[in-house]
């Protein structure tokens, strides 16, 4: 796992273009593997692209259902996106967000 190493080494240093390059070319070599699935998430979540984020999160999910980093991870994707709707007046759809975050992780208390 030395180009998702490396990803993490550049992720550490803030140095997230190459982070994601790097997982890139991990999921080339291998488009199972999760913790690279979900690192790119991850930087996706973090530059506040919550949709591509997920998809990344149910990737990883598909392949093992009881990974809880992709778990716990998908359930706040979905509430940021129910925060961001509810900041948009929007609150049936911020509820819908909620719930669906909490159907990942039920005990995610940012979701209550």
């Amino acid at each position: 796992p030395a180009l998702f190493d490396i990803g993490v080494i550049y992720s550490k240093t803030g140095n997230f273009r190459e982070a994601l390059k790097a997982y890139n070319r991990t999921l080339e070599c291998n488009p199972n593997y999760i913790q690279a699935l979900c690192n790119v998430g991850v930087l996706h979540k973090n530059s506040q692209d919550l949709e591509t984020a997920i998809k990344y999160y149910k990737r990883a999910l598909e392949i093992d259902p009881n990974f809880e980093v992709a778990r716990n991870n998908i359930a706040i994707a979905y509430t940021d996106l129910g925060t961001r709707r509810k900041n948009e007046n929007d609150i049936e759809a911020g509820i819908s967000w909620y719930k669906r975050a909490l159907t990942y992780n039920p005990k995610y208390s940012d979701a209550w």
